[in-house]
């Protein structure tokens, strides 16, 4: 069941029957996206049209999508490559130019960033994103300013030096 929040300027959804969670900071345009666990195809599906229609209110949107903690896909190489038309697509369709950060720091949510960034960047030329080890080199890059670092859900250790296994 979806339970929204307001708190301030968050806007912050979270459903527990989906691995997926968000939180919109409309003061400072970020979209935070955080992937927990196990996800199917399912979780991702209903994850974007849940967002796709989010009055984010600006076309200059940064979104930050953090896949530490995802831990296994029960997706397969072709339903990856169906997500990811169907993301392509969501991007394509809005005016929106958004600044993507992949905070991934080891595997599974390493490649499946490598992918979402090869197989939505190079055909739609107007996103710009990048992956990073670290929240903190995700959050430069996405400009968002240092004093509201503290605000956003992450945990003391994602500004740390990653650990590979």
């Amino acid at each position: 069941m979806k339970n929204p929040l307001r708190s301030g300027l968050v806007l912050v959804v979270h459903d527990v029957t989906v691995p997926i969670e968000y939180r919109f900071y409309e003061d400072i345009g970020l979209l935070h996206t955080a992937i927990k666990g196990g996800v199917a195809v399912q979780d991702v599906t209903t994850f974007f049209d849940r967002i796709e229609n989010l009055d984010r209110g600006s076309a200059l949107v940064r979104e930050l999508t953090d896949f530490s903690k995802l831990t296994h896909l029960d997706i397969s190489d072709d339903q990856v490559d169906g997500l990811i038309a169907l993301i392509r697509g969501m991007y394509a369709r809005n005016d929106m130019s958004p600044r993507i950060a992949c905070y991934a720091p080891r595997a599974p949510g390493r490649e499946i960033a490598q992918r979402f960034m090869a197989g939505v960047l190079a055909p739609t030329p107007k996103l710009r994103a990048e992956r990073f080890d670290t929240a903190n080199d995700a959050l430069r890059f996405l400009q968002v300013p240092w004093r509201d670092w503290s605000r956003l859900d992450l945990d003391p250790e994602d500004f740390m030096s990653p650990r590979h296994p």
